[in-house]
């Protein structure tokens, strides 16, 4: 590898010469560099468009992939999977500017600089590092056919939509406290299905899952006055409203009403 002198640098590169104070290397040889285990997986989509673009285009010699320790790619390995579909279609090839640098996986995630990482990349480069929770995670997602924010608030058992859940899951530390207790919670959502079209709706999802906790709400008595209330359960903007109509649906006629409030206060 050789680093870059201003004069073999073009008009649009002869200001990066160095970026952030690193030295930039230049190769035409794509077989020096080798994937990171637990990065995220090639989007072939985003792969095509970067191909055409490209072929389009022409290759921007300014953008700069990021290199660890063994010539492992860091940032950039949907460029350079292009760059490698090109050659192999057309025989063409580009020369590549790229940079140096020993950081962790956790700062390749934070890098973000092409494509923001989103949680389902997350999910699976922690699943390749061999983090069985996010398998877990991943089967029960998809065997629910739930959003990530609806199946992190069901398996982490919160109230809502806030409190920091999205940092813990995309730093690593996603832990479900009770996987039985979740997949009985996600069970009892999809017996809503025929009485509710939005049932997956996040908010609705945050405020059933703290109703279905209370030791006196029963699923079937629940459906049963649903279905003669279908028309009282809509789309509603907050998790405070759908409990308000879930309590109200639930003590329709009941002699003994049972008393929700405790929960409307719970955080």
């Amino acid at each position: 590898m050789k680093t870059l002198k201003k004069s073999e640098s073009n008009l649009d590169f002869k200001n990066q010469i160095r970026k952030n104070g690193m030295d930039v290397y230049a190769t035409s040889n794509y077989e020096i560099f080798h994937f990171l285990k637990g990065n995220r997986q090639l989007n072939n989509s985003h792969v095509k468009k970067l191909k055409q673009s490209i072929l389009e285009h022409g290759w921007i010699r300014s953008s700069i992939l990021t290199i660890g320790r063994g010539m492992i790619i860091l940032d950039g390995q949907h460029r350079l999977q292009a760059l490698k579909e090109i050659f192999k279609e057309i025989g063409k090839k580009y020369e590549i500017f790229y940079v140096v640098n020993d950081i962790d996986l956790i700062s390749v995630q934070a890098l973000q600089t092409q494509r923001t990482w989103k949680m389902h990349d997350y999910m699976m480069s922690f699943i390749e590092l061999g983090n069985d929770e996010y398998l877990k995670f991943k089967i029960f997602k998809e065997t629910y056919n739930l959003t990530f924010t609806a199946a992190i608030i069901i398996t982490l058992n919160i109230s809502g939509v806030a409190g920091g859940f999205r940092e813990k899951f995309i730093y690593g530390n996603y832990k479900c406290p009770n996987w039985e207790k979740a997949k009985m919670t996600a069970d009892a959502l999809m017996k809503l299905k025929p009485y509710f079209e939005h049932w997956g709706n996040v908010r609705f999802v945050a405020a059933f899952t703290k109703f279905f906790n209370h030791p006196e709400f029963s699923i079937s008595e629940f459906i049963r006055k649903l279905d003669i209330n279908r028309d009282k359960l809509y789309r509603m903007a907050t998790i405070r409203q759908y409990m308000e109509r879930i309590g109200w649906i639930y003590n329709f006629k009941r002699r003994e009403e049972i008393n929700f409030s405790p929960i409307f206060n719970e955080k």
